[in-house]
């Protein structure tokens, strides 16, 4: 017997997915500091300490760096999506 996707699954590969490149497209709108903070502490797991040696920078400047770059991309996630509602009603 075949194990065919349902249709739920392959919705929810193709939000999933849309998901992706959205967080793609809000992450290419970050300075390359900014990106990389937020891919050290995210997707990486390491500590602000770590982060801050790699970076040369203090402990308390990274974790303020950190806090902007993540409202920055926040936002830039929040026009993605409205950009694909409105490209969806149009």
């Amino acid at each position: 017997v075949l194990d065919l996707p349902s249709d739920d699954d392959s919705a929810e590969q193709a939000l999933k997915s849309i998901e992706k490149e959205q967080l793609k497209q809000a992450l290419k709108q970050l300075k390359e500091k900014e990106k990389q903070i937020i891919l050290y502490r995210i997707w990486d797991d390491l500590s602000y300490k770590e982060i801050a040696k790699i970076l040369s920078k203090s402990e308390e400047s990274l974790k303020t760096m950190f806090c902007r770059a993540l409202k920055k991309l926040k936002a830039n996630l929040q026009e993605e999506i409205l950009a694909l509602i409105l490209f969806t009603i149009q």
